[in-house]
């Protein structure tokens, strides 16, 4: 009797921890896929974010490139122009007024033209870190994807079966 007892209740154990086993691998398998949607998620919205950054750069860099270098026309086509007036004057020895006037006009261009360089310098790199950043987050989605593409491997119970 004692022995069919104890039969008994080594049974209900072993189906109690059977149970217990069986809760945990679907407690762990609803949770790596709560995860995983978590995942999914984030890196649809980092890649939202990276398209609407880069965009953003795209559009910046475009709006301030085109004007900068209609400066840089410009100033080059006054420092032409400049420059054969100051031939002319050169030649017909005209007052010495108007070579100062012109290498006043000659210091302004200077002036606009480092600083339309510099901001024209800093566009073009604000452009080549957007591109390095779409580049590095494109790539860090794929490792992610392919790491995670492996965390769907089947989950084996604790009674190691």
């Amino acid at each position: 009797m004692w022995g069919m007892l104890l039969l008994c209740i080594s049974k209900s154990f072993s189906l109690a921890v059977a149970q217990q086993e069986a809760r945990l691998v679907f407690y762990n398998a609803m949770m790596r896929e709560r995860q995983l949607t978590l995942i999914r998620a984030q890196q649809q919205q980092l890649t939202h974010m990276t398209a609407t950054q880069k965009n953003f750069f795209l559009k910046v860099t475009h709006e301030l490139r085109t004007p900068l270098n209609s400066i840089l026309h410009c100033v080059h086509t006054a420092r032409d122009e400049t420059h054969t007036m100051q031939m002319r004057a050169d030649v017909s020895k005209e007052a010495e007024e108007d070579t100062r006037s012109m290498d006043a006009v000659q210091g302004e261009l200077d002036t606009i033209e480092v600083g339309a360089q510099l901001i024209l310098t800093l566009t073009n790199n604000l452009l080549e870190l957007a591109r390095q950043e779409h580049t590095h987050a494109l790539a860090q989605k794929q490792t992610h994807t392919h790491a995670h593409s492996h965390a769907r491997t089947p989950t084996h119970n604790l009674a190691g079966g």
